[in-house]
């Protein structure tokens, strides 16, 4: 599980990151990071946040669902993604439902490479 140290949470910080960055396209995700305003004072952990909409889906538990199985890639991929960011996956169009935690995986992964976020 993520832990609430790696989680973006408050709307001013998702508002920073969206004005401050272009956003990154691959498949049903859209990827936006900046740097972390506390990374130039210390060597700061990545924060993540995750945007799914109603139009996703309307029920709840289906996004809050997606919302898990992205957490828990996020947290497998960590040692792997580059300190000091602010990151916001959005989810733009529906994975197939039961959701793959292999086909999220692939696209996560796809969308940090094509960012830069990761380290070789």
């Amino acid at each position: 599980m993520l832990s609430k140290a790696f989680r973006l949470s408050k709307d001013r910080d998702f508002k920073k990151v969206f004005k401050s960055s272009k956003p990154f396209y691959c498949g049903n995700l859209i990827l936006r990071y900046s740097n972390s305003p506390k990374s130039i004072i210390n060597n700061q952990k990545p924060r993540i946040g995750f945007i799914v909409s109603n139009k996703i889906d309307k029920r709840a538990t289906k996004r809050n669902e997606l919302k898990r199985k992205m957490r828990s890639v996020v947290f497998l991929l960590l040692p792997k993604i580059k300190q000091g960011y602010d990151i916001i996956f959005t989810v733009s169009r529906n994975f197939q439902y039961p959701y793959q935690y292999f086909e999220i995986e692939k696209e996560m992964i796809n969308i940090l490479k094509k960012a830069d976020l990761l380290y070789d």
